[in-house]
């Protein structure tokens, strides 16, 4: 229940990149009544027809989408010179990528502030040792 409920939002949110109708509420106000077979709205109709979105990106199904965000991915990296030191490497975004996040408000590089690859995470975890309990007398 909780995977229909997490996609229901990411294409209310992602409509304007999917084939999703994203202007609802443009095709219900051309509507005669309320009983009368829904319309997409006209964006709908040249998003489909074009197969672009208004900014010129690919318009994607909603599961092709999830492919190409898969593309997306971090890497530890190690040099054979210095094995213990670790940096994250991302790579470039591609423009659907970017308004993917966009369209989510989210950010696509967290901070390697706190990653555990990273060398002074390492030795700041390693500085510290487990209290001790204190016992009852």
């Amino acid at each position: 229940m909780l995977a229909y409920y997490l996609e229901w939002h990411l294409r209310q949110r992602l409509a304007p990149i999917l084939f999703d109708d994203h202007q609802h509420s443009k095709a219900a106000a051309t509507r005669s009544s309320i009983v009368a077979p829904a319309q997409r709205s006209q964006a709908a109709r040249r998003k489909a027809a074009s197969k672009h979105t208004d900014d010129g990106l690919p318009v994607h199904s909603f599961r092709a989408l999830l492919g190409e965000l898969g593309t997306f991915t971090r890497n530890t990296m190690a040099l054979a010179s210095a094995p213990k030191d670790h940096f994250l490497l991302y790579p470039q975004l591609t423009p659907t990528q970017a308004r993917t996040f966009e369209l989510l408000g989210v950010t696509p590089r967290p901070s390697a502030v706190n990653h555990p690859a990273n060398p002074r995470n390492q030795r700041r975890n390693s500085q510290l040792r487990p209290t001790k309990k204190a016992t009852s007398a």
